[in-house]
């Protein structure tokens, strides 16, 4: 497993980090995903299969802009 933890920097209400979390439900071989609209960030773990690149990828469609803090 790796452990990725990105900043969501215009990721501020619920509504947001639901809109995260449902960006990246769809990508295989993510296995646990926490959205934290207080502090802007989104900590997951995931397989090598469910490449960052895709996620961040899907993040930005949604309309966030994405940041590796981890």
């Amino acid at each position: 497993m790796i452990l990725e933890i990105l900043r969501i920097t215009n990721m501020h209400h619920e509504r947001d980090r639901q809109a995260v979390l449902a960006a990246i439900a769809r990508i295989p071989g993510i296995h646990r995903a926490h959205a934290n609209a207080a502090s802007g960030t989104l900590q997951l773990e995931r397989e090598a299969r469910a490449s960052l690149t895709a996620i961040i990828r899907a993040l930005e469609a949604a309309g966030y802009q994405v940041a590796v803090l981890a």
